[in-house]
């Protein structure tokens, strides 16, 4: 569990993910073990993160043989 001091409440992470134009850092499990990112754009569907993507991106392909996945939202523009 992340520290309390810098934790995000659940309205908190809504409000978050709900303002502006935000990234998604997709990272998912390569065959060989190794990561593989992509940028994705996202919508919030009742509270939570959605994301779609070609059935054959390698991104799937990994998530069909490791459901595992981490992400990342960037704040960013550049």
């Amino acid at each position: 569990m992340a520290r309390k001091d810098i934790s995000m409440t659940a309205d908190e992470r809504e409000a978050f993910l709900s303002e502006g134009m935000k990234t998604l850092q997709v990272a998912t499990i390569g065959r060989d073990g190794s990561p593989h990112v992509a940028p994705m754009w996202f919508v919030l569907d009742d509270g939570k993160v959605a994301f779609r993507s070609f059935t054959k991106s390698q991104k799937i392909v990994n998530l069909q043989r490791d459901p595992r996945l981490t992400v990342l939202v960037e704040t960013g523009t550049a």
